[in-house]
């Protein structure tokens, strides 16, 4: 079985199941769908890679005679991490991009699943319903396993939205998996007919089993990097950045986080852990909201687990995202939603951690919470339920990983047996 790969958040949902199915005798694969997949995976994905012996694969296994595409990948990696040579490193980014784009096409693509031939395709919920260069080769890798009888699964990537008020597009997986009933109706209301098969298992990235194995393998890792940026004695504000490439004006874009800025610059003593979007990091922009705010205190993370700065850290706040599941149930406390001028109306994101979290909309109120002068937020009453619900499909917070690599299993025995 082969989990096709493209984005990072996507493909921490994917690590957990192929730890789970390695464990129970099959030899999963990851194909990145780039290049290189030792620039396009984050640190935290190789090593857990490493870690767990899986098997990862790119397009240079089939492209290997295309020198110009060695020759970038070879700049694109000396490149990467000087900060002098940024410009160079993201135009042959763009360039090696364009080329792929012309190399790729459907007799690559088949030629590539006929050596591969896997029983299972695993997509994450990006719509295939037409072509699209970007995921490179996902509508050719969807036709061509559809010809060749190679069953798709699709595996639900993000936050939960509000149903689009657009004319119906349909995909048609042979397998549906999402986090919460909430998806489950959406995809009936958007994309798929109702008999489809949808399974609500959870999200596996937040399955408590796993997230001990994370801290099992970066813990030491993340302390390390904590002990390195001198900041024990401090109060430590850790700010997840949302999704920013669909909102309007750099304004309203950084609004949240200049006013973060600002308020640990107030408080005085106060260190800023900054997690860009794993997607769009914009770490430029973010650098000069800093400085426009006038705050130098403040610590850019790479891609260490978000789970291993729970005990680090004193506010984890954002606006809204499926990471504040990486400290919940059991860090709820230490969790404030900073929602300045309705953010999530303006995506149409379904804001779970409004009701029942600390949750602020002006900034008065959360300098005030900050400071610990004001009440928190309502806590909600009961955390491992509301967990359960939007993790675990209603099941045990660690029953994610298992149920879902089960139904797999359970799926490919029976796909392998019809073809014996």
């Amino acid at each position: 079985m082969v989990f096709w790969g493209h984005v990072s958040n996507g493909i921490e949902r994917y690590l957990p199941l192929m730890v789970s199915l390695k464990d129970k005798g099959l030899k999963p694969l990851l194909f990145y769908q780039n290049y290189d997949f030792k620039d396009g995976l984050s640190r935290m994905q190789i090593k857990t890679i490493q870690a767990y012996g899986l098997d990862v694969m790119d397009y240079s296994r089939f492209l290997k005679g295309d020198l110009s595409l060695r020759t970038i990948t070879f700049f694109v990696n000396i490149f990467k991490y000087t900060t002098r040579c940024r410009f160079f490193y993201n135009k042959l980014i763009g360039l090696r991009s364009k080329l792929l784009q012309l190399r790729i096409n459907e007799n690559l693509i088949e030629r590539m699943l006929r050596e591969l031939m896997p029983t299972i395709g695993f997509f994450d919920n990006i719509s295939l319903v037409e072509y699209c260069a970007y995921p490179y080769g996902s509508y050719y890798i969807k036709k061509v396993s559809d010809q060749l009888g190679i069953k798709s699964f699709d595996i639900f990537n993000g936050m939960p939205n509000h149903p689009l008020k657009l004319a119906r597009k349909y995909i048609d997986f042979d397998r549906y998996y999402v986090p919460h009933e909430h998806e489950k109706q959406k995809y009936y209301a958007e994309h798929i007919e109702r008999d489809a098969p949808i399974l609500v298992f959870g999200d596996p990235r937040f399955d408590t089993n796993w997230k001990e194995s994370i801290k099992r393998v970066f813990s030491e890792d993340v302390k390390k990097n904590i002990e390195r940026m001198g900041i024990k004695s401090k109060t430590k504000i850790l700010y997840i950045c949302p999704n920013l490439e669909c909102i309007g004006g750099d304004s309203e874009k950084y609004r949240n986080i200049a006013d973060i800025a600002r308020a640990a610059k107030t408080l005085g003593n106060t260190a800023l852990l900054i997690k860009p979007h794993p997607r769009y990091r914009y770490e430029d922009k973010i650098r000069l909201v800093m400085k426009d705010s006038g705050f130098n205190d403040f610590f850019i993370l790479e891609d260490d687990p978000l789970v291993c700065y729970l005990e680090h850290v004193d506010f984890i706040i954002s606006v809204a995202t499926a990471a504040f599941f990486d400290f919940l149930p059991e860090g709820h406390k230490k969790i404030a939603v900073y929602d300045r001028g309705d953010f999530c109306q303006s995506t149409s994101l379904v804001n779970i951690f409004k009701e029942g979290f600390n949750y602020f909309n002006n900034y008065d109120d959360l300098l005030a919470f900050l400071k610990g002068k004001n009440a928190a937020g309502s806590m909600h009453p009961d955390i491992e339920g509301f967990c359960s619900k939007w993790v675990a499909g209603g099941n045990g917070l660690d029953t994610v990983v298992e149920n879902m690599s089960n139904d797999i299993l359970s799926e490919f025995n029976k796909l392998r047996k019809g073809h014996v």
